[in-house]
């Protein structure tokens, strides 16, 4: 029995499609008008930032990634030359703190009790 479909169920058919599509792009339409015009706000508010910010930010992701590079390559090293080579850099810092008494200000009762066993720059005269 061969299937017969009338003119108006056609026409009824396309005449819904017509419509649900017009409607989709009617609201997509007014999506991205929206979208736009918070893109615009946002921009406009995006340039009213000072410069400065964005080059920290800059820096910090900047530090970030070649942090991650420097694990990846410290991961691989030998771990004897790792340890010989943390101990002289956190000696080096620490000495440097103690002589100069710049240290971060959270170490700062750290570096109190340990100062007195090492010349500082406000103890010791001119050699």
């Amino acid at each position: 029995m061969p299937l017969v479909v009338s003119e108006q169920r056609l026409q009824k058919k396309y005449e819904n499609f017509q419509n649900s599509y017009s409607a989709r792009i009617a609201t997509l339409l007014s999506y991205v008008v929206i979208m736009l015009l918070f893109a615009l706000t946002t921009m406009e508010k995006l340039e009213r930032v000072p410069v400065e910010f964005w080059l920290k930010m800059f820096s910090i992701v900047a530090i970030f990634a070649l942090s991650i590079v420097l694990m990846r390559s410290i991961s691989q090293m030998n771990k004897v030359v790792l340890t010989i080579s943390a101990f002289l850099i956190i000696t080096v810092l620490g000495f440097n703190w103690i002589y100069e008494r710049n240290e971060p200000k959270i170490l700062t009762p750290a570096i109190n009790f340990i100062a007195p066993f090492f010349p500082s720059k406000g103890t010791t005269s001119n050699w």
